[in-house]
C-alpha cells in the first residue's frame, strides 16, 4: 500500500481536491486493497493476473451482494 501512496504522493492534494475523498478510497485504494488481498490469499505473483481474478468474480460479487 506504501508503494501506491508513495506513487501519488505529488498528485495527491490535487487528485483529492478533483475527487474527493469518498471516489478517491472508491475507485483507487478500494480495487488496489482488493488486488494485494487476492495475490496473498491466492498465492498470485503479479498484480495484472490479481485484477483479471479481481474482474471475473465481480460478477459473483454483485450477485451476493445486490442490495449494495
Amino acid at each position: 500500500m506504501e508503494h501506491i501512496i508513495f506513487e501519488l504522493r505529488s498528485d495527491f492534494p490535487r487528485l483529492l481536491r478533483m475527487v474527493g475523498v469518498g471516489s478517491y478510497v472508491i475507485t483507487v485504494l478500494v480495487p488496489e486493497l482488493a488486488v494485494i488481498l487476492i495475490k496473498e490469499d491466492i498465492k498470485v505473483v503479479d498484480d495484472e493476473t490479481a485484477r483479471q481474478i479481481l474482474q471475473k468474480s465481480a460478477g459473483l460479487g454483485e450477485t451476493l451482494h445486490e442490495d449494495v
